[in-house]
């Protein structure tokens, strides 16, 4: 079943209006899918629906759906066959809790296979493909936990680069469905302000473990392949030692981390951010660790910049953050990457938040290095290359993770268009 963007907020109108219609929990679902007979006795007596055209929209799994009897235990399913699309490209699923709130959540993990037109198994997505992401401090309101749950999923891709590929299947095993997401979320009271509105109160850390169903909800994506996908999926090396993905005059490698994903890639953009990369990751307690690079072209009409373009810009950059944010703190110092000579800037702050009357603190850095084929004399391109580290409510570090410490040293700079 494929519920588009338009349904979505109808199904949770009536979920909330029918007394009767309450979720299952897990223990339900488990019940149901252990009742359930199985469709068929081999692959090939599947029914395959054609790929979604609509791939905005979400895929439910539920007692309505099939089950088949899979070599990695009984599953609930879905099955298409495949797009009619040019190789390689890549198959990324986002499964999203289903729940009232974080303490009785539960999450699908799925499994991907790929068919030929025999039905035969060309490839399977091995455990640990699908990590689990989340957004952090506001998945703790309860209020709010349907939004929440957008921004909190497993997400993994399978890369589909053989031409006898044809069938599609998304399952799930009996050992992910014995699993759970160990998970720390900050508790909220709601407290009567007296002039029509509830404003709610931190009340403390909570940890619960969001179990792992035969009952799900997930979104499927085509996306374009990047050769250091090829690489992860055909078991050789280190993603983390293979990945670089380019940018308009440079490349770089995420974090030397698991659980960074990519939150964006573009280029050509309009404007002087020319490319950007931006890798994500959070921690156990929901603070958000980000590392990026850009690639900036100044030039003689839209910068008015006298001496030094490079220090100006920074100057510009750092006084439109003081602007932003309160106590913005930095310290410069001098850099050499790859021969180049950068100029460093450490930051702190704290980001008030107005709704919940409390202040975050951040930290960072940027480095920002004129592009060695450009002139400093000129108007250049620069590459700013940096993290950041949010911290949820109550936590906080005196430093930066080594794979945030050390990420600058993941640039190379390339040819520029």
């Amino acid at each position: 079943m494929v519920v588009t963007g338009k349904t979505v907020f109808s199904l949770m109108l009536l979920l909330l209006l029918a007394a009767c219609a309450e979720l299952p929990t897990r223990q339900e679902a488990i019940d149901h899918l252990e009742q359930s007979p199985v469709c068929c006795q081999s692959l090939s007596g599947i029914s395959y629906a054609p790929f979604p055209a609509d791939t905005t929209g979400k895929i439910s799994i539920d007692s309505a759906s099939p089950a088949f009897e899979f070599d990695t235990g009984k599953s609930f399913f879905v099955a298409y066959t495949l797009p009619d699309r040019a190789l390689p490209y890549r198959l990324v699923a986002n499964s999203y809790p289903v729940g009232y709130g974080p303490a009785d959540a539960t999450i699908f993990e799925p499994t991907m296979s790929i068919l030929d037109s025999d039905y035969n198994v060309l490839c399977t997505t091995p455990p640990g493909t699908f990590t689990f992401t989340r957004q952090g401090f506001f998945e703790g309101f309860k209020l709010t936990f349907s939004v929440a749950m957008e921004s909190m999923f497993y997400e993994g891709a399978i890369v589909v680069d053989d031409p006898r590929a044809k069938y599609l299947l998304v399952y799930t095993s009996t050992e992910d469905i014995e699993a759970g997401v160990p998970y720390e979320y900050m508790g909220f009271a709601q407290v009567y302000s007296g002039c029509g509105y509830w404003i709610p109160i931190p009340t403390g850390k909570q940890q619960v473990a969001i179990g792992h169903s035969p009952f799900g909800m997930f979104r499927l994506d085509l996306a374009s392949v990047h050769a250091a996908d090829l690489a992860r999926f055909s078991g050789s090396g280190s993603p983390a030692d293979q990945d670089r993905y380019p940018g308009n005059g440079f490349s770089i490698g995420p974090p030397r981390s698991t659980g960074y994903r990519i939150a964006e890639q573009s280029s050509d953009l309009p404007g002087k951010t020319v490319s950007q990369l931006q890798f994500v990751s959070a921690t156990p307690s929901g603070s958000i660790l980000e590392a990026y690079a850009h690639s900036i072209l100044l030039d003689a009409d839209t910068d008015a910049l006298t001496g030094d373009p490079l220090t100006q810009f920074i100057d510009r950059t750092i006084n439109a953050q003081r602007q932003t944010f309160g106590d913005y703190r930095v310290e410069q110092s001098e850099i050499t990457i790859k021969g180049t000579s950068c100029r460093r800037i450490d930051f702190t702050y704290k980001a008030r938040n107005p709704l919940l009357l409390i202040v975050l603190p951040a930290r960072g850095y940027d480095i920002y290095c004129v592009h060695p084929g450009f002139s400093v004399t000129s108007y250049p391109m620069i590459i700013r290359v940096g993290v950041h580290y949010g911290y949820a409510y109550g936590e906080t570090t005196e430093g930066l993770p080594d794979e945030l410490a050390g990420y600058f040293n993941r640039i190379q700079f390339d040819a520029a268009d």
